[in-house]
């Protein structure tokens, strides 16, 4: 003798037809649906569907747990609340420092379905300065992408900011410890600054190249941007990016060190310079870092190239350095 089974429709436009084995053993030929609503429909004989009591136990109890879920996903982010916080600098712990990375819950845990959404702002004196958005349509565990996005947004607004100057802190409405507000621990940031270095120095890069543009003639005309090294010779922010990383940023020539004698401003710049000259290049070639760039002070960049028809190698200059000789013009 078949199981009992059950007619199900959807409440809403009535198209969900399926049947249910109220046992919950399968039916060989019949479509499995996710029941939401349901009802329970009379025979055509006008007398109700027949079920016992342990049946109608665990109908209930389905039923009460989707209200409960359907009551729990209406519950929605307080942002009145957040932003009476954030106004009040409420997100401040330990020692105020000039920079703030926050990132926002837009979730409670009771919520069962997406999008889940993190926003991350980036304040400089307590200012929004910047801000984004994290979102994913299934999965909750977006904190660790809304720190990187928070790093990211840092690095670009400011790759020499100073990791003490910088506090990460979280809002979680319903933490359930009175306070909304939990700080990221210092090793813990340290240790995410250090993992995303390379972004931050691909942003002083670009910056420094910016910099060395701005500062020719040819650069700006007529209030339209000119590009200062030529389309085929272009030097490019990725080059000098893995020529850094493969060289450090200690002049190859006279040694010096911007960072040792400027400190945290000089931290990660130098010039670079081309072993093969781009000006006796007939046409644009591959560039390899490694082997085709290396890190010079400001200083030795004028020296190698201070004559035109002689651009001098690393080892020319470093001898002139050693003799104490100086080049005439």
């Amino acid at each position: 003798m078949p199981m009992p089974t059950v007619e199900v429709y959807s409440n809403e436009d009535g198209t969900g037809t399926g049947y249910l084995d109220i046992s919950w053993e399968p039916i060989e030929g019949v479509t499995k649906y996710q029941i939401i609503l349901f009802v329970i429909l009379r025979m055509s004989n006008q007398t109700n569907y027949l079920i016992s009591n342990e049946q109608s136990i665990v109908l209930d109890n389905i039923w009460n747990e989707k209200l409960r879920d359907k009551k729990s996903n209406n519950l929605s982010f307080d942002q009145g609340k957040f932003n009476r916080e954030l106004a009040n600098n409420v997100y401040m712990k330990g020692k105020e420092t000039t920079i703030y990375i926050l990132t926002v819950k837009k979730f409670l845990d009771s919520n069962n379905e997406g999008p889940f959404v993190y926003d991350t702002l980036l304040l400089e004196h307590h200012e929004v300065v910047s801000k984004a958005t994290v979102k994913n349509d299934t999965s909750k565990k977006l904190l660790t992408s809304a720190k990187q996005k928070g790093m990211e947004m840092l690095f670009s607004h400011n790759p020499l900011i100073n990791i003490e100057d910088v506090t990460m802190v979280h809002y979680k409405e319903n933490r359930g410890k009175g306070d909304s507000w939990e700080k990221e621990p210092s090793q813990s940031l340290l240790s995410l600054f250090n993992n995303l270095n390379q972004k931050r120095l691909s942003h002083i890069i670009k910056r420094d190249l910016q910099a060395e543009k701005s500062q020719n003639t040819s650069f700006y005309k007529d209030g339209e941007a000119k590009e200062y090294y030529g389309n085929r010779y272009e030097r490019k922010a990725i080059n000098r990016l893995r020529a850094i990383e493969f060289h450090g940023t200690t002049c190859k020539v006279c040694k010096f060190n911007f960072e040792d004698v400027y400190g945290e401003h000089g931290k990660d710049f130098i010039e670079v310079h081309h072993l093969k000259p781009l000006s006796t290049l007939d046409e644009a070639v591959e560039i390899d870092p490694e082997n085709d760039l290396v890190p010079v002070c400001s200083n030795c960049h004028r020296m190698l190239h201070r004559k035109r028809e002689k651009v001098l190698t690393i080892e020319e200059l470093k001898s002139l350095l050693r003799k104490g000789i100086f080049i005439s013009n």
